[in-house]
């Protein structure tokens, strides 16, 4: 038996929780004993109604339910959209198929690379190390002039531009 519970006015609306150690109910409220589960489920959905000695879950409107689905829509595309983006991309810049990692992080030092072959545009000698795996997966260091940096830089966007 779990020492959770819960205190519910006249109308069944459940407005305090107790435990029955640490912070005992009122004697003079009404209250319901919940399991630990129970108990967790009404916190995180508030709304939960007592009604003859029983736990009674939330009736949501249309409205709620619609901005409940969104939300949850939302959250998906979201996770979505991060993944896709995260994923890592391909680029033949260097000539052949090569792999491209897209983590935040990458992506950092991606634009950094980019920056700084336009900082050194007029140095045909510049180049940069990059981190990429060719069409084996072997994941190496690879040395790209500002050409390939650049292109490598707009084979990442790519599949994100209109």
């Amino acid at each position: 038996m779990s020492d959770r519970q819960a205190a519910y006015d006249a109308s069944g609306k459940i407005f305090a929780f107790y435990h029955r150690v640490d912070s005992p109910a009122n004697p003079a409220e009404n209250v319901i004993d919940l399991t630990d589960s129970e108990w967790q489920i009404c916190l995180a959905n508030p709304g939960y109604l007592v009604k003859d000695g029983k736990l009674i879950p939330p009736v949501l409107t249309h409205d709620e339910l619609l901005t409940t689905a969104k939300k949850v829509k939302q959250a998906e595309l979201s996770a979505a959209c991060a993944e896709a983006i995260t994923n890592g991309f391909a680029s033949t810049s260097l000539g052949s198929l090569h792999n491209y990692p897209a983590k935040d992080i990458d992506q950092q030092n991606l634009t950094t690379s980019v920056l700084d072959s336009i900082l050194h545009a007029s140095d045909s000698d510049w180049t940069t190390p990059f981190w990429c795996a060719d069409d084996t997966g072997n994941w190496a260091f690879r040395p790209h002039t500002a050409a390939q940096i650049q292109q490598v830089g707009k084979d990442a966007k790519a599949p994100f531009s209109p």
